[in-house]
Formats: structure tokens, C-alpha cells, sequence
């Protein structure tokens, strides 16, 4: 016989309360080496759910939050400006991917898509013929003394087509201590379903833009984060579901490292939870 236990931690906020189901939209998660986790909660703005980064034990009691720039953030109302211009992360598009260095001491954190003021102008766009859009990642020191934003940099992501529909920016996983890491990016149209590619990209170049509100059109003097397709899933010849999670897996058999997979069903029943096991080669392409 096979018996199964299971139990819930529920996420706390400062005030030692469980969040409300409405008020946070947890989705990049990641172990420290003390065993405490870091979370980052999407952002939606008509729950009035903002984007949070924050630190929780493992009981599930809040630590500590980092702040968030003012450019992810949307523009309030006011009387002399009571419709603004949308402005910070896109409602569920926000912080959906996260990841530590391995000392442990740095936060990574990407939006699933760019912000609402960083959309390219259509009429520019079209004149230019360049669809390139751009995520914003964030780097956090959360060591001591203080935790602060030391950079943030351009994620290109990859221009969306009618044969993979909306794309988003997942997960992140870090690979060293020089800012390396493999990105993996999800597509879905709802003729073809689901896609996934992993990349492997690397900040050592990259250009801060933290001071930047809005992306110029024309990235003079910034150098975005350089990415290399390692994978297209596509290639499997297999059903791909909704692909959020990444992780390292366990060590193999023959000693190799592994790569783990994860999807999101949205609660929906009809929809089976995913997992993808790879084998990583010595070249570190990835082998299923």
C-alpha cells in the first residue's frame, strides 16, 4: 500500500497574516543556502496585487522585500491626470522568472514580457521593419550589509509569429558566478499550442539601464544581454504543455548532469502537469 502525506505553508506578510488568494500571484521560487526562499510575485494590477520580490522562511513567514523601480510600477491616478498612459508591468506578465547565483548572495529576477511603456511605437515599427522587444532583468545584491539593485539590464526577447503566437520569458536558471544562465522562453497559439525554447545567455556585456524609464527606440550606446538558442522543443516531437520551471536535476547514472522541466496547468484539470528530464552533455547542449 502507498501512502501519501502532504501539507500546506501558507505565505505570510509583514503583518504575520496569510495573503490573500487575490493579493499575491507567486511565481518564480528559489533556495537560499540558510534554507530560506525567495519569491517573486507577479503583479497584477486590477486585483491591486503589485509585483513584489520578498524573502519568507520556511514556515512561510515574510523576511524581508526588496524595492521595486519605479519603472515597473504603473502610474497612479490623480486629479490632474486621471487617465495616465499605462506605465510598469503588464497585468500577469510580470515577475515570472527568478534565480540565485550559487553563493547564494544575488537575485535574479526577468518579467515575462516588456513593460507596458517599453512596446515599440507601431507607426516606428513598421517604418523600421523591427519587431525587437525587449524584457527588463533585474540583478539584486541580498547580501550584508544591505540588500540593493546593483544593475539592471535589456532581455531581447524572441519577436512573436503567427506560427507560435504570444511568447514570454519563463524562468531563469543561474549556471556560474560570471553571468552565465539558461533562459527558457514559452510560446502559445491557440492553433498549434504550446512551444518552448532554452538559451543560454550571459549578462558580462550588458549595459545598465536602471535609470532608463521608457526604452529609446533606436539602443544607441546600450548593449542588450547576448542569448544563443541551445534548444528548440519543437525538436522533441513530443506534446509540450504550459513550460514554466527549471531546475537542476539530480546527478546520473553515468554521472552526468541533469536539467529538469516543469509546467503550469492554471488549475485546469483537463490540463496534466509536465515534467522533462534532460541530460546535459559535456558541450552543455541539452539531451533529452
Amino acid at each position: 500500500m502507498i501512502t501519501r502525506t502532504s501539507s500546506v505553508t501558507l505565505l505570510q506578510d509583514e503583518q504575520a497574516q496569510p495573503y490573500a488568494i487575490d493579493r499575491i500571484d507567486p511565481e518564480g521560487l528559489a533556495l537560499t543556502p540558510p534554507g530560506k526562499l525567495w519569491i517573486s510575485s507577479e503583479g497584477v494590477s486590477r486585483r491591486q496585487s503589485p509585483p513584489i520580490l520578498m524573502e519568507v522562511d520556511p514556515q512561510g513567514q515574510w523576511q524581508r522585500q526588496l524595492p521595486i523601480p519605479r519603472q515597473f510600477l504603473a502610474t497612479p491616478a490623480t486629479d490632474d491626470n486621471p487617465d495616465p498612459l499605462p506605465h510598469g508591468i503588464d497585468d500577469n506578465r510580470g515577475f515570472e522568472a527568478l534565480t540565485l547565483n550559487p553563493e547564494g548572495d544575488r537575485v535574479f529576477v526577468a518579467t515575462e514580457t516588456p513593460l507596458q511603456q517599453d512596446y515599440p511605437d507601431p507607426q516606428i515599427e513598421n517604418e523600421t521593419k523591427n519587431n525587437q522587444v525587449y524584457n527588463r532583468l533585474l540583478h539584486y545584491w541580498i547580501g550584508e550589509p544591505l540588500p540593493q539593485l546593483l544593475a539592471e539590464y535589456l532581455y531581447p526577447l524572441q519577436p512573436a509569429n503567427l506560427l507560435q503566437g504570444i511568447k514570454g520569458l519563463t524562468e531563469l536558471l543561474s549556471i556560474d558566478s560570471g553571468g552565465h544562465f539558461l533562459s527558457l522562453e514559452r510560446s502559445y497559439n491557440p492553433l498549434n499550442g504550446f512551444g518552448a525554447e532554452i538559451f543560454q545567455i550571459t549578462t558580462a556585456l550588458a549595459t545598465d539601464t536602471s535609470h532608463l524609464d521608457q526604452i529609446p527606440t533606436e539602443l544607441a550606446g546600450i548593449i542588450p544581454i547576448q542569448k544563443q538558442l541551445l534548444l528548440d522543443l519543437k525538436q522533441l516531437k513530443i506534446p509540450v504543455s504550459n513550460l514554466e520551471g527549471m531546475m537542476w536535476g539530480p546527478k546520473l547514472a553515468d554521472g552526468s548532469s541533469s536539467l529538469l522541466l516543469v509546467s503550469d496547468n492554471n488549475f485546469d484539470a483537463q490540463q496534466p502537469t509536465q515534467f522533462l528530464l534532460f541530460r546535459l552533455r559535456q558541450n552543455q547542449q541539452l539531451r533529452s
